[in-house]
């Protein structure tokens, strides 16, 4: 019954590794849980899809299920899903195993988690594997969900065997052996059993098996899928006989095991398996384990001639029926008794080779002269085959000796002839050989005169000289002198000084040695280059100074690194860097000494400079500085100068007028540098104002202040007095006052520089200005006169003009002050009476401001 609720992380469902394995997906099919809030995001996958690599697990529930057909589709529906974390939706996601490093098929996207349907597509599925299915909700979210199962996913059963078991069913005892089988579609489980008893479970199709004894057994191989498909379900077990068998060397004798050349080994093998099924044969193999002689039966003989050094004697028992047959020159090693059935016993046999040889057969004439009869002579024998350290002796006892150890034997007659003898191993005396020594001829008669010449010296120009031996009949030459000198002719060329030897043998076994002495005449000078110099700023050239040099008769020579010679005294001046050679000659023995100077460049040169320049902040103020930060290069202490005239250690110049300044800067070694810098002029700030503003009474006006630099740049703006203007730190401000005002603006710029400006404010009363609409020339006094009256903002009628209905002008007056009756029209034209009518006006004004104004209108004439 499936079953998936999450709740606490105690249910199955909550893990992989613990969710119930379902007989069949179909069980699936239509199933509807609901997934829970519980977060346990360990018990999943992060990422959840390779691909996917934002995606984690949340809040899964797991199912596994057994697979019985390669290719299904599976499809979830969401229902009631409960947003969590801004996210609302569910992922699903299907493994081969719970340690998700494969996954069959997976749906999950933290950028686009939605409640969609969502199909998973499963190809490629092994029948009756088990299989993992994860779902989960996109950031805890989760949803009432129900599974649908598209399409039919077989039945469950195993396949029938279609191939017999393969392993050796002719195994040897004692030996393990691996069996295989085929692996049916829906098997999970493997029961491995033997003559009905059950050996083991396996999940591979494969295991090893050890058979301990010789005999007959039935080997049967079970499958299943629990809890699905038990043992007890088709198909029916797979079995097949064994036969194990068992093979024995026994034990091998072999005798004598210390032989001599030409002896002959006995070998009896005992208590091997025998009978029809096994082979027991005789195998002989070298030291390096090639097969020599095969003798084809339990025992035998095997003959030592051409044979020496140490030999393996084996007993090989084997299967007969299947069991490898060896020939000479196979190599021992190819029968391979760990996976066939055979056995091997050895026993190692050691030949004896014994041999002998004379050297250093030598005459003594016993100090007698020319009388020959006592001569004797004496010889060494080597004998070797046994290891060094062992001994051997002459049969009849004269000899012995130590294996590898030369010995000297005599001294014996000459007179006695031929000398024989036998040699053999002191513990084994069949081990033999001998010696046959002829003696040499008598020496007591020496009449050869040899002369080993004069000497000579050798100095630093003759290294070398030659040695002229002299003899009064041919023989065996040999010069030794110093040093391991040997030569073997009569004349030789020597380079040692020193004692040297010429000895000469002569056949009828005379010997003379004479000698001669070579002498060394060696007065070496010692050069001494001096220390190595530096060229620097200071020192454009430098002198290598040889004079520290020691020796008698000595030439000097400087020469450069190319060889070439560029001084002949005792010192050099030189300008350029490299290794200079002094050679010291003893004009005398023409001995050499070299020492070698080198010179140096100050690579370290003055390079970059990094300084700081600063302006100065006002124009005037002489502030600006110049300060030496860094310098690339040189060698310190450095020093500081400006045009000449300021110097110092600190290379920091401060109140300096805005300009250039050339800067000047020398290190310890005298390397100098020069740059020009400029110290650019402060800010001029300059403020602008007009000089007066004009207002009329009630009245405001726009006083717009300017300066030459950035408004932004000011760190100040201050109108005074205060309270007059609509804004006192703005340049751009509104006055309004009634009064005559003088203002004062200072600007303040960011670095300090400071400017002020004044204006002026001329207020002007507002004009009021009457013009009356009717009157009466009668001369009753009363409004006898047509005229303009105003207050103090009309400064003068510059002109006024009337005229008729008809257009007809009819009166003119210029420049007339306002307010004055009689200076207007009287009501006449050309000095006549005007009739009673209305008349048009027209006013042109100066205002107070200087401003000109018109006015128009009409007026009625009454009488």
């Amino acid at each position: 019954m499936v079953k998936a609720q999450c709740t606490n992380g105690n249910q199955p469902e909550c893990a992989c590794e613990t969710a119930p394995v379902l007989c069949t997906i179909d069980e699936l099919d239509g199933y509807t849980f609901s997934m829970t809030s519980f977060q346990h995001p360990n018990d999943g996958p992060t990422p959840i899809c390779p691909n996917a690599f934002t995606t984690q697990t949340n809040n899964p529930t797991w199912f596994a299920f057994t697979a019985w057909c390669t290719n299904l589709s599976l499809r979830v529906h969401s229902t009631n899903c409960h947003q969590s974390g801004g996210a609302i939706g569910f992922q699903l996601a299907i493994y081969t195993n719970c340690n998700f490093n494969h996954v069959v098929a997976c749906n999950a996207d933290a950028n686009d988690c939605n409640t969609n349907d969502k199909i998973l597509n499963l190809t490629g599925l092994n029948i009756g594997a088990v299989y993992y299915f994860m779902v989960d909700g996109c950031l805890g979210s989760y949803c009432t969900v129900t599974i649908d199962i598209i399409g039919v996913c077989g039945q469950e059963h195993i396949a029938p065997w279609t191939e017999p078991v393969i392993g050796n069913i002719n195994p040897c005892a004692g030996n393990s052996e691996t069996y295989t089988v085929e692996h049916p579609d829906g098997a999970r489980f493997y029961h491995w059993f033997v003559d009905g008893v059950l050996l083991a479970q396996t999940t591979t199709d494969s295991f090893k098996i050890l058979w301990p004894n010789p005999g007959t057994y039935q080997l049967c191989i079970d499958v299943s899928n629990d809890p699905c498909v038990t043992i007890s379900d088709p198909p029916l077990p797979l079995c097949t006989t064994i036969t194990v068998h068992t093979a024995d060397a026994g034990v091998l004798n072999v005798t004598p095991a210390i032989l001599c050349r030409g002896d002959d080994v006995n070998i009896i093998s005992t208590g091997f398996t025998g009978g029809p099924e096994n082979t027991q044969i005789i195998l002989v193999t070298d030291a390096l384990g090639v097969i020599i002689a095969v003798i084809n039966g339990s025992a035998g003989t095997f003959s030592t001639f051409g044979t020496s050094g140490s030999l393996i004697v084996y007993a090989y028992n084997y299967l007969t029926a299947t069991g490898t047959i060896p020939v000479i020159g196979d190599l021992i090693n190819d029968l391979n008794c760990t996976s066939a059935c055979c056995d091997l016993e050895s026993q190692t046999v050691t030949f004896q080779h014994i041999e002998a040889v004379v050297s250093g057969i030598a005459c003594n004439n016993n100090g007698t002269g020319n009388d020959s009869t006592d001569d004797t002579f004496t010889f060494s024998v080597l004998v070797t085959g046994l290891s060094p350290g062992t001994l051997w002796l002459s049969t009849d006892g004269t000899l012995d000796g130590i294996y590898g150890t030369p010995k000297n034997c005599g001294p014996y007659l000459i007179s006695g002839g031929t000398k024989n003898f036998n040699l053999h191993d002191y513990n084994v005396p069949t081990c033999w050989t001998s010696i046959i020594v002829d003696p040499p001829v008598a020496c007591s008669s020496c009449p050869q005169i040899i002369d080993a010449g004069t000497g000579s010296v050798l100095n630093c120009i003759n290294t070398r000289t030659t040695l002229t031996g002299v003899s009064s009949e041919t023989g065996a030459y040999l010069w030794t002198g110093p040093n391991l000198f040997s030569s073997d002719s009569l004349v030789c060329i020597v380079s040692d000084s020193g004692w040297y030897y010429l000895n000469i043998d002569f056949t009828n076994q005379c010997s003379f040695t004479d000698s001669v002495f070579v002498d060394l005449i060696h007065d070496a000078p010692i050069a001494n280059a001096g220390t190595d110099q530096l060229i620097d700023c200071h020192h454009a050239e430098v002198m290598i100074d040889g004079s520290g040099s020691t020796g008698d008769h000595l030439q000097f020579a400087w020469s450069n690194i190319i060889g070439q010679v560029i001084s002949t005294q005792t010192f050099v001046l030189v300008d350029t860097a490299g290794i200079y050679y002094l050679q010291l000659t003893n004009s005398i023995t023409g001995c050499i000494s070299i020492d070698s100077a080198q010179v140096f460049i100050n690579q370290n040169a003055l390079g970059d400079v990094i300084v700081t320049v600063i302006d100065e902040n006002c124009e005037g103020e002489n502030n600006g500085m110049i300060e030496v930060s860094d310098i690339l290069g040189g060698i310190p202490p450095y020093s500081y100068s400006i045009d000449s005239l300021m110097d110092n250690s600190t290379g920091q110049f401060d109140s300096l007028a805005s300009g250039g300044y050339n800067l000047h800067i020398t290190d310890a070694f005298g390397c100098a540098l020069d740059t020009f810098l400029v110290i650019h002029p402060g800010i001029h700030l300059e403020l602008t104002l007009p000089e007066v503003v004009q207002l009329h009474e009630e009245q405001t006006g726009l006083i717009q202040a300017t300066v030459n630099v950035p408004i932004g740049d000011l760190s100040s703006i201050q109108w005074s007095p205060a309270g007059i203007l609509s804004c006192d730190t703005c340049l751009t401000t509104i006055v309004m006052t009634n009064k005559n005002q003088s203002l004062q603006l200072i600007v303040v710029h960011v670095n300090g520089c400071v400017d002020t400006a004044e204006l002026n404010i001329t207020v002007f009363p507002t004009p009021k200005i009457y013009i009356p609409n009717t009157f009466s020339p009668n001369g009753d006094g009363i409004n006898d006169f047509f005229a303009l009256y105003s207050n103090n903002g009309v400064e003068s009628i510059l002109e006024i003009n009337i005229f008729d209905r008809w257009g007809e002008h009819i009166y003119q007056a210029k420049n007339l002050n306002p307010n004055i009756p009689e200076l207007g029209w009287d009501g006449k034209f050309h000095h006549q009476e005007m009739l009673p009518g209305t008349f048009v006006y027209y006013f042109k004004l100066l205002m107070v401001d200087g401003t000109q104004k018109t006015m128009t209108g009409d007026v009625t004439l009454v009488r």
